[in-house]
């Protein structure tokens, strides 16, 4: 094989396009003979894989892209599994192109998206894919309401997207009045500026300012009450200073029922002799100097 055909070929899992062989000066009657003698398969019109290449998901899903054009895409639950979020995988063939109609094609299912921008869409895997951001309004449109907060949730805690991602996002797609659209809108609201998903990146950024502080770090998830009056698990623990450091996530912390179970909590714990100090991920990543400075003056209660 030529070696620019091989390269290309290892490049797409064993595929080769028909515009690949003749760029390399392969005639229409060589490709036919390499397809009548077995050497290749033929996978759909113009796109052919080499035998013997292992026929993965990942084959099948890059072949249903190539068959489908220039700027077709994964997308939708198999952007999912590619990304390897929770809760998807390999399985179904779903696309996006900016051409044709929406069809269904032996090779898998492709949707017509009128508004495809370049920017909506990268490479993973070696296959043309919706960014996470993308995928997630995507999803929106096709699953149920649970499923898509659980996936935003989890794409946000893998550092797939953010919030501030998710609204430009929803800027652009909101006017044209796309599915799910307002799904997505109602979950963004929910998360506000600083929503994280709770117990991973908030509690990893607040060891990591401790530790860059070079300050003590705090006991962790502690119960505090006693037997016949449990008051509950707090974030972290200071007990030389008797105090009690929360991390709130905008998720969590500012509904009013939250609002109102968090200062009756409060107020038990003042009833301890405990003081509580309540820190916000927007303070974590927007003003660091002034949780130190606080974290500096809860450690000299102890001196």
């Amino acid at each position: 094989m030529d070696p620019r055909l091989a390269a290309a070929a290892a490049a797409q899992k064993g595929l080769i396009l028909h515009s690949q062989a003749r760029a390399v000066g392969l005639s229409n009657k060589a490709i036919r003979h390499r397809v009548d003698s077995g050497q290749w398969v033929r996978r759909a019109r113009g796109l052919y894989a080499v035998a013997g290449a292992d026929p993965t998901w990942q084959q099948a899903l890059l072949a249903a892209v190539l068959a489908a054009g220039p700027r077709a895409a994964a997308a939708g639950r198999s952007a999912a599994a590619l990304w390897r979020l929770p809760g998807f995988s390999v399985g179904p063939v779903e696309l996006v192109s900016p051409y044709g109609t929406s069809h269904e094609s032996p090779l898998g299912k492709v949707r017509h998206s009128c508004f495809l921008p370049d920017h909506h869409l990268t490479t993973t895997d070696g296959v043309r894919v919706t960014r996470p951001a993308r995928t997630l309004f995507d999803l929106a449109a096709i699953l149920g309401p649970k499923h898509v907060e659980r996936t935003l949730d989890n794409a946000i805690a893998m550092r797939l997207t953010d919030v501030e991602q998710l609204r430009q996002l929803l800027a652009e797609l909101g006017e044209r009045r796309r599915t799910g659209t307002a799904l997505m809108r109602r979950l963004l609201d929910e998360r506000g500026e600083g929503y994280v998903a709770p117990e991973s990146e908030l509690e990893a950024r607040f060891f990591e300012l401790v530790d860059r502080a070079g300050l003590l770090r705090p006991d962790a998830q502690i119960s505090l009450g006693d037997d016949e009056s449990p008051v509950g698990r707090v974030d972290y623990v200071y007990r030389a200073p008797r105090a009690v450091i929360e991390l709130d996530s905008r998720r969590h912390h500012s509904a009013l029922l939250d609002l109102e179970a968090d200062r009756r909590r409060d107020n038990r714990f003042g009833a301890m002799g405990l003081r509580v100090f309540r820190i916000t991920w927007l303070q974590l990543t927007r003003r660091p100097d002034e949780v130190v400075a606080l974290l500096r003056a809860v450690l000299r209660l102890a001196a």
